[in-house]
Order: structure tokens, then sequence, then C-alpha cells
């Protein structure tokens, strides 16, 4: 998502807020809104850690398995 500011301020001027003002708003609100956002290698990251968990997963109840059928 992306925020345009310039659209913002115009928006807020054009409503009779003053440009100072309406600057300072479109400075707090892009901060407020973009530092929540994931960036792509937040994503990638998360995707390499959750292949990692689940591939040990997998490896342990497939070893569990094995050791399961040798018992009974």
């Amino acid at each position: 998502m992306s925020f345009d500011t310039l659209a913002y301020v115009d928006e807020l001027t054009k409503s009779g807020v003053d440009r100072k003002q309406a600057e300072a708003q479109a400075r707090a609100l892009k901060q407020i809104v973009m530092d929540d956002q994931a960036t792509r290698q937040d994503l990638d990251k998360l995707a390499d850690t959750l292949t990692i968990r689940f591939g040990s997963m997998l490896v342990i109840a497939v070893g569990a398995i094995g050791v399961l059928v040798k018992i009974f």
C-alpha cells in the first residue's frame, strides 16, 4: 500500500487547512500508516522461518512414526 502525501496535502489545503499544517499531518499519518506495513523482505524472512520450522516438524514426525513402527 502506498500513501500519496502530496495528494493528501492538496486535499487538505483545498478544504481550507493551512499548507504547513496539512504537510505536518501528512508526515505524521504516513509514519503511522507505513511503520506497520510489512515489507517484501519481512514476508520473505517469515516464509523462510516457517519453512524451516515446518520442515523440522515433519522430520520429527516421520522419525517418531518410524520408532513406533519398530516398537509395534
